[in-house]
């Protein structure tokens, strides 16, 4: 009996401990969209044609309730734009977009970042210049 007592205690103990943790600081989706409808992205990609010159970034933050997050942008390791949100709830869904100008081909970047300047994700897409249809093939007769 006296065993089975200290056994329930441990455990109760246990759990308490175990519930009083924070919950960790996760970023859970971070993609590219086309566009964003009803807080979800549409179209994600990793590659985008240059005829594409609106993106946007989603993610979603879980465990962040109360803080704040950037979405920072980059091209050629220049920061573009940033973009700063409150974390309202335990699950959160931010967006930001970006217009291009169809010459910035290559990588870009954004950054999760939390408001102590920590990276809590990195996501990349490379920017193609379209391919333009080359000249109709010609036989000779």
């Amino acid at each position: 009996m006296r065993n089975t007592f200290w056994t329930a205690c441990v455990l109760f103990f246990s759990a308490a401990v175990y519930a009083a943790e924070p919950a960790p600081l996760v970023v859970t989706r971070a993609v590219f969209a086309k566009t964003v409808e009803n807080r979800e992205p549409v179209d994600t990609f990793t590659t985008l044609g240059n005829t594409n010159t609106r993106v946007y970034f989603f993610s979603e933050i879980r465990g962040m309730a109360g803080q704040s997050v950037m979405h920072r942008w980059e091209h050629n390791e220049k920061i573009l734009q940033e973009v700063t949100f409150k974390i309202e709830s335990n699950r959160w869904r931010a967006f930001s977009g970006k217009t291009l100008d169809p010459r910035w081909t290559g990588e870009w970047k954004v950054s999760v970042v939390d408001a102590a300047g920590s990276t809590l994700s990195v996501n990349t897409f490379t920017y193609l210049p379209d391919q333009q249809p080359g000249p109709a093939a010609v036989k000779t007769p």
